[in-house]
């Protein structure tokens, strides 16, 4: 338990880089919740010192666009603090195939995903979409990588499986297929030790849900590969030596032309991935 502990972040659309107005960001299994502002930021008052956050923005016909795939959020708070864990960045659903008894396939760029006969009983849509390296529904542990990521789900339950083809993939790594489970607020393994031929690769897809190719880091401080059904780990976060320096660049889709100025500034010894912590008092906080 903390006192007067506060996460606050943004939510932003994976597609363009901008805020998004109107997101719910709940905390899991708890009463607190708070909806994204004009400039995609949410505050949400805690005393739990670790809790999961959800943020979902459903289908809007009246504007005519579509829900977002879910993201989550791990957050651990300190008392008197605000922490602001990593952009949730929300991508919308594609556009859904409708698929009947007799099967059919579902295509977007370098995925396909094969849907067997016999899958539902009557005509139903199915949408594949694909989504980025920042656009996954969780964070990978520390030592995992996305190669390619997508969100398969339909209209009406099912307990099919389904078969993916997906091509454009590095032919030298050792890839692993990975679902994220909304239930345990985790990514699970799938299958490990894929590799891909000629830059393709063909895997079973074994149900609906969000599932992503992943390398594991190489070296004496790669994660270990865990078995299937079981939970990615991780590898433990290294301090920088005092004095480091790095520089960077903003992202165009974010930043307006006369924003596009190269950064540089100094690196403090050790940088957390998962959160940043700000002092009280907790003030706007600008991107």
């Amino acid at each position: 338990m903390v006192l007067a502990g506060v996460v606050t972040g943004q939510v932003l659309s994976d597609l363009t880089g901008l805020p998004l107005t109107g997101a719910t960001v709940q905390i899991i299994g708890g009463s607190g919740q708070d909806t994204s502002d004009n400039n995609g930021r949410y505050s949400i008052p805690s005393n739990t010192s670790h809790l999961f956050l959800s943020v979902t923005l459903p289908a809007n016909a009246t504007a005519g666009t579509p829900a977002m795939v879910t993201v989550e959020r791990e957050v651990y708070l300190q008392s008197g603090v605000g922490t602001v864990p990593v952009d949730a960045r929300m991508t919308p659903v594609a556009a859904g195939t409708s698929i009947n008894a007799s099967g059919g396939s579902l295509n977007s760029g370098n995925l396909g995903v094969n849907v067997a006969a016999g899958a539902v009983s009557s005509a139903t849509n199915f949408y594949l979409t694909p989504l980025s390296q920042q656009g996954l529904p969780g964070l990978l542990p520390l030592g995992w990588s996305p190669v390619t990521a997508f969100d398969l789900r339909s209209d009406s339950a099912t307990a099919a499986s389904f078969s993916a083809a997906i091509s454009q993939l590095p032919s030298q790594a050792t890839l692993n297929l990975v679902q994220y489970s909304y239930n345990s607020h985790n990514w699970l393994m799938v299958t490990p030790n894929l590799a891909a031929t000629n830059g393709s690769l063909s895997v079973a897809v074994p149900s609906i849900g969000d599932f992503a190719l992943v390398v594991a880091d190489a070296g004496s401080s790669a994660p270990a590969i865990p078995a299937a059904g079981q939970p990615l780990s991780g590898v433990s976060m290294v301090s920088l030596p005092s004095g480091a320096s790095a520089s960077g660049r903003p992202n165009g889709k974010a930043f307006p032309s006369t924003a596009m100025r190269p950064l540089s500034g100094a690196v403090k010894p050790v940088i957390a991935l998962n959160s940043v912590v700000l002092p009280a008092p907790f003030g706007p906080i600008m991107p």
